[in-house]
Order: C-alpha cells, then structure tokens, then sequence
C-alpha cells in the first residue's frame, strides 16, 4: 500500500508496506421472546417452544449427538420436557447467533428456574426459585475492550426485572422457565477537541474530521497537540486534519504561533534534468551548469549530447564533459552512446576437469568436449558435477559429453559408482497363507514374489486349493441335536431292565450324558455308535427316585435334553395261602389277566421308550400275542 502525497506511516515513514487484514461475519443477536410450554399430560411429547421462527434451529441441550432441528414459525411442537438451547442459523455475511436456553417443563411442574447468560442469579449460573421469591441478577464484566453493559433482556419465559439498565439488579414474578441474558454494546469515547469541531461520543475505530478554528489576528495555525488518551492524527500541521478514535476518551487542542512576514520571491528558476549523467537541478535563467556523462557500458562509448526537450545551449554535444547554458524554461537533456569502434578483449575461462580430460582455457559460450576417465575396479561412471563456477553439460549423465563455458572459471567432476550384481530370479514351489498363494524367488536375500492369487476351489465345501494344493480348515456344520427314539420314556423299579434312548448326532462327537443337569461317570450308562444310542443300567435308575427326570446327551458342539420317569414297581403281592409246596410262587404270582394287562403295558412302555427293551424281550411279546390269537380261534370252534 502506497501513501498519498504529505502522508506518513505512524512510525514515521513513507514506505510502500504490505498490511493484511481480515473480513469477519457479523455476529446476530440470542433468539428472544421464546417461551416453554410443558406437554398436555404426563405420557404426552407434545411439548412446544412458542416464538420461535423458521430462521431458527434447536436442539435437546447437554445431550451428545443430539440431531438438531429446524423451528418452526410461530412455534416448534412436539418436544419431549428438557432443557433445549435455541439460535439463529448461519446466513450470509453473518455467523450462527449464540444459544439462548429454554426450558420445556414436566407435565405439572409448577417450579421455575432461571437460567442466566452472561452473568448470575444469586451466584450461580441458574436457580430454581417460586414466583414469589427475590432473586440478583448480577451481570459479568465483558472481556471485550470496545464492549459495556447494555441491559438485561428476558429471552425465554415470564419475569420482573426491577431495572433492566443496571448491571447489578434483581428479578422476581419469575412464572415457569426464563433465561436472561445479560446484553452488551459498544463502548463510546469521548473527544474533546479545543480550539476547534468535531467533538463527540464515538465507538472505538471511529475515523472523526477535526477542524482548526480560525486564528486570531497575528497568528497561524501551528499543530494540533494532544492532552488526553492515545488518537491517531493523520497530519498533525494541518489544520483540517482526520482523528482515529481509541480505547480511550481523548482531548485534542489546535495551536497556534506567530504569522511570519512574507519574503518576496527570489528570481525564477527552471529545473534541468540530464539523462545518463550529472548536474540535474534547478537553475535561473542564463545559469551555466556544467554536466558529465556517466561510463559507458563494456563495449560501448559515448557518443553525443542530445536536448530531448525544453530550450538550453550545450557547448560542445560531443564532449563528455561540457556547460550547458539554460533558458527561461525546464529542459531535458540526455547522452547517447554507440557502439565502441576498438573490440572489446575476448575473455576467456579455466576449464579444470577432475577424473577426466578435457581441462584448458576457453572462451566465453566455447563447446568443450570432455570424456571420464576409465572406472576403478568394481565401480562404474555416474554422472558429471559441478563444485565451482557456472557452465552446461551436455548430458551429465553421459562419460563422453560436452560442456558449454558461461562466464567463469569452472571445476567439474566425474563421480563414479559401486557395481551392482544382477540378480536372476529362481522361483520354488508354491508358499500359501489362508488366503492367497503365490511362488518366492530361492534365493533368501531376495523379497520378489510372483504369481499371487486367491486359492481356488470348487466349492463352499471344498477344502483343497485347485492351484497349490492348500488345504483351508472348514467351519463345523451346525448340528441341530434331537433323541429320534427314547424320549420322554419311563421305567418301572424292580423291573430288572435298562433304559435307552437314541439321538441323531454323530458318535464321533459324543463327549458325556448328563442326568438332572449333572454329568454322570460312564460307568452308569454305554453308549455306542448308530448315530447315538445310550443306555443307562439299571442299577443306576434303581438309584433315582421316583418322579421324573431329565436326559441330555452332550456332544462337542452342542446338546439335546429330553425326560424321563421312574415309577413304582407295580407286581402284587402273592398271599401266603395261596403258595403251594413245590410250586415256584414267583412264577406262579402271575394270572394270566394279569400278564395280558402286563402285555399291554409293556406294549405301552416299547411305543414310549423305543429301545428300552433287548430283542428277547420283543419275541416274548410276539409268542405271548400269538398265543392269545390261538385260544380265541380255538373258543370259537368249539362254539
């Protein structure tokens, strides 16, 4: 930025400087005039915030990752009770407006609670009062050095504030939820011009035109001259003049000093400027001025003196040095070179090449052929470099190039470099991880990998890789487990016999049978493959009690649980009469109404606990059925 004429910076200078500064958004005001509305009833969500308009956001207040809404105009319903903060939106040239707090009440509450933004109620932050009760409101002091207490505003809700313009005040009739908040505003300084206009009241940055008055007679005016606070005068002799206001108030006087006589002015004089040489100024006419051109560049020399304008005498125009004779005018007069008839000295330069050939002296812009010389042992060449002066290579990548000579001396260097082996890449077997293959180079100081794909199978249930041969773990199958015979059976004490049941699992995951929840020792059951067959013995069951019970078979990956009962042993009991010496009673204790009830319950038992029974038993039944089909064929004929 550049100053205009008669300006200076406040440091004093005059310098072209580079200020930067930044354009911030206007901030808007809280949202006022909200108020909270509990909902219609204790299971109700509809609650609401009347005042609010469609320029407005909200959202449910100290709750993290709460969405938040747009308002409605006129009001926002459906609200759960809470505290919600409530702004303005960002829009353009202006920012998001500060939260203004407003509470939605439980269905019933008839507490209130004032909530303060920028300043106290009774010390703290917010206060749960009754509608009678006296509350103080005190206002914080602004951090801001252009900012001072304005007035209280009642933003959400219904109150009384005794005197809404003092910082320290107090606040009662409060009627549900309010918030207050304390509003500021700029600050105002006063400047106090003397001897002059422009006194007033202005905010901090004010730019304020002062004026002198007129001075009194004998006088002029001098300089304006600070008494109080720190300004910004913009030019402190002139007697209209601009003032920057600062964070202070200020008093500025306009002095005055004694009027100096007028001297009359002394003879004319003309300015001379001289182009490309000495004694440019300002002359009266008929003035003689001696003049003197500057060097010539190399390979140049002065040529002549030429008036480029104006009106003056040059003595001798093809003498460097000469007197010029003005005139009643300004001139421009300028000196003019031409090439030099004597050719310039050819220049030439040190060309040093180390680990090469090529060194000598050449000419400015000469093409110099260089070559490297031979590799030691074991390396090769690189490139060319550099260490001092300026020139160009060719191709400094190259052992044979050339390099073109600039305007100094000049050191170059042939670099040179290890050989490198070159490594020819074997590659084995394939390697595999679960989820790719691939072949690796054989030799072990080599990373080089190849060829590296998913494995490949047919299927969801194949486990052996198409490619390489990898064979993946599979996933066990989920097994439903259920007793496909046995369940819910029941066995008689006394009977003499085991219990069995039969489960569909494979036998090869069968880990242990539990009885009531409890894992028995496999000295009380046997268990064998056909899917699962288990069989508990008999002296076991006759351990149980009496009632039901439950059976799970476990395996690896899971287990099924069925019932079973245990019930008394039903055989009567033969009367002591009825014994007959050298009759077998036990085998006698039996009618033969009774074995066909004892048929007919076992048959009942077979149908309920498949497998509970060996095969001797089943023929039994059959000869005992067969013999009952006998004897009704044989009643009926003799009928």
């Amino acid at each position: 930025m550049n100053l205009l004429d008669g300006y200076e910076w406040q440091d004093g200078s005059t310098d072209e400087k580079t200020i930067e500064w930044e354009i911030r958004e206007a901030q808007q005001d809280t949202p006022g005039g909200l108020q909270g509305v509990a909902p219609s009833s204790s299971s109700a969500k509809d609650g609401k915030i009347t005042g609010t308009t469609s320029a407005m956001c909200y959202k449910r207040a100290f709750i993290t990752g709460d969405y938040v809404h747009y308002c409605d105009d006129g009001e926002t319903t459906d609200l759960e009770p809470g505290e919600y903060v409530v702004w303005y939106v960002k829009k353009p040239n202006y920012d998001a407006s500060p939260y203004t707090h407003v509470i939605v009440p439980e269905y019933g509450d008839t507490t209130s609670k004032i909530i303060v933004r920028n300043g106290t109620v009774n010390g703290s932050d917010s206060l749960i009062v009754s509608k009678s009760d006296v509350a103080t409101l005190v206002a914080k002091t602004t951090a801001s050095y252009d900012k001072e207490f304005d007035k209280w505003v009642v933003k959400a809700g219904k109150a009384t504030i005794k005197d809404v313009y003092n910082p320290t005040t107090t606040i009662t009739n409060v009627s549900g939820p309010v918030t207050v908040e304390a509003v500021y505003k700029d600050k105002f300084y006063k400047l106090n011009v003397v001897n002059g206009t422009g006194s007033g009241s202005f905010t901090q940055g004010t730019v304020v035109t002062i004026k002198a008055d007129a001075p009194p007679a004998g006088k002029v005016f001098w300089k304006w001259e600070v008494k109080e606070g720190h300004p910004y005068i913009q030019n402190w002799l002139e007697d209209t003049t601009e003032v920057i206001i600062k964070q202070a108030d200020v008093k500025i006087e306009a002095v005055y000093k004694d009027a100096t006589p007028i001297t009359p002015p002394g003879p004319a004089k003309y300015a001379l400027k001289v182009d490309g040489g000495i004694g440019s100024g300002e002359y009266g006419e008929n003035s003689e001025v001696i003049i003197k051109a500057y060097a010539p560049e190399l390979g140049k020399e002065f040529d002549k003196w030429e008036l480029v304008s104006g009106d003056a005498v040059i003595e001798d125009v093809n003498s460097v040095i000469t007197k010029v004779t003005t005139k009643a005018m300004a001139a421009n007069i300028r000196a003019v070179y031409k090439e030099n008839s004597i050719p310039a000295p050819t220049l030439k330069f040190d060309l040093i090449v180390k680990n090469g050939t090529g060194s000598g002296t050449y000419e400015e812009n000469e093409v110099v052929s260089i070559k490297a010389d031979p590799a030691p042992a074991g390396e090769e060449f690189d490139r060319w470099i550099i260490n001092s002066g300026t020139a160009v290579f060719g191709n400094y990548k190259s052992p044979n190039t050339t390099i073109t000579i600039k305007d100094s001396n000049v050191k170059i260097e042939a670099l040179y470099k290890k050989i490198v082996p070159v490594h020819t890449h074997t590659y084995g077997a394939w390697v595999s991880d679960d989820t790719n293959h691939w072949h690796e180079c054989t030799d072990a100081s080599c990373s080089s990998i190849k060829d590296k794909k998913v494995h490949v199978y047919d299927n969801d249930i194949d486990d052996t890789c198409n490619v390489c041969g990898y064979k993946r773990v599979l996933p066990m199958p989920i097994v439903t487990y259920k007793f496909i015979a046995g369940a819910n059976g029941s066995w008689a004490k006394n009977s003499g016999k085991n219990l069995s049941f039969k489960v569909n699992g494979e036998f090869s995951r069968f880990t242990g049978v539990k009885v009531d929840g409890t894992l028995i020792g496999n000295d009380k059951y046997t268990a064998v493959s056909g899917s699962t067959i288990v069989t508990l013995k008999k002296d076991y069951l006759e351990m149980l009690s009496v009632g039901k019970h439950t059976l799970s078979v476990v395996y690896t990956d899971g287990e099924c649980t069925t019932e079973f009962e245990i019930i008394t042993d039903t055989k009567p009991i033969i009367p002591e009469e009825d014994k007959k010496p050298g009759i077998d009673t036990k085998k006698q204790a039996t009618s033969r109404l009774d074995k066909k009830a004892d048929i007919k319950s076992e048959k009942k038992k077979s149908l309920n606990t498949a497998y509970s029974y060996n095969m001797g038993q089943w023929m039994a039944l059959f000869l005992m059925s067969g013999l009952v089909l006998v004897l009704t064929v044989f009643k009926k004929k003799r009928n």
